[in-house]
């Protein structure tokens, strides 16, 4: 018989305000973006080696749909706590420490989300001002990057809100 789970144990509460919805809806995105992955590369494969014609730009999708899966889950993987987690130092610490290391590591976790998001951005304005796009197919790269701004914003506020949360 397992243990009853402790008060760090249970998962965070989450917000069911918009804000959490938001996040729910960007991972229901990069599963259907996932789920399109699939097909993409089913149609490469089955052209490439059953017909000899692989998909015109089956390379530049695959790498922008990664994209936005990787990040439209970025939002509710920080919201509900679900990092890998490597518990090394934590092992004998008391419990209000494991809770004031935590709250330390998402605010750490906010910062580090904001400063790569102001990266992204200021590549994403260097895009859209360039109309970079895609070598073969053309596709506006701005926008993608503008997506993944907007998931690492989401993020930074998921781990903000872990951190202030009066429940732990």
């Amino acid at each position: 018989m397992s243990e009853p789970l402790s008060e760090l144990d249970a998962p965070p509460p989450q917000p069911r305000d918009f804000f959490g919805r938001l996040c729910s809806w960007l991972s229901d995105l990069g599963a259907l973006v996932l789920f399109a992955l699939m097909l993409l590369t089913c149609v490469d494969v089955f052209g490439r080696y059953l017909l000899n014609a692989p998909l015109n730009g089956g390379t530049e999708l695959t790498e922008l749909a990664l994209s936005v899966i990787v990040f439209s889950a970025l939002p509710v993987v920080t919201l509900t706590g679900g990092h890998v987690v490597v518990e090394l130092l934590d092992l004998n610490m008391p419990a209000a420490a494991k809770v004031l290391a935590a709250r330390v590591l998402d605010c750490l976790w906010a910062l580090v989300l904001s400063g790569i998001g102001y990266g992204v951005w200021k590549l994403a304005s260097r895009a859209l001002r360039r109309r970079e796009v895609s070598e073969y197919l053309q596709i506006p790269v701005a926008y993608v990057l503008y997506f993944t701004v907007f998931c690492l914003a989401l993020g930074a506020v998921a781990s903000l809100w872990r951190c202030l949360s009066p429940r732990r």
